[in-house]
């Protein structure tokens, strides 16, 4: 029971506008968060009026922090 209530205070929590961002992207822009800490999702819309897209890349985390921490020792060591 506890959990179905924390579930259901967690969904109020997400219709909550102070927690809800809404933005539009145009042609060529691009959006980029941590997957892990945001929830997403797109608002509905016509589909005789246009065309939409969503396009989502994912990176591993772990190869992502021990990518900038080499790139942070070879910047060190060349003096940079």
């Amino acid at each position: 029971m506890a959990l179905y209530k924390a579930y259901q205070c967690f969904i109020r929590l997400t219709r909550e506008p102070a927690f809800q961002l809404f933005f539009r992207l145009t042609a060529g822009e691009m959006v980029v968060f941590d997957n892990r800490r945001v929830l997403h999702a797109r608002n509905a819309f016509d589909l005789k009026t246009g065309m939409r897209q969503l396009q989502g890349c994912y990176i591993d985390r772990d190869e992502f922090l021990s990518r900038i921490r080499i790139l942070e020792r070879s910047t060190t060591l060349s003096g940079s």
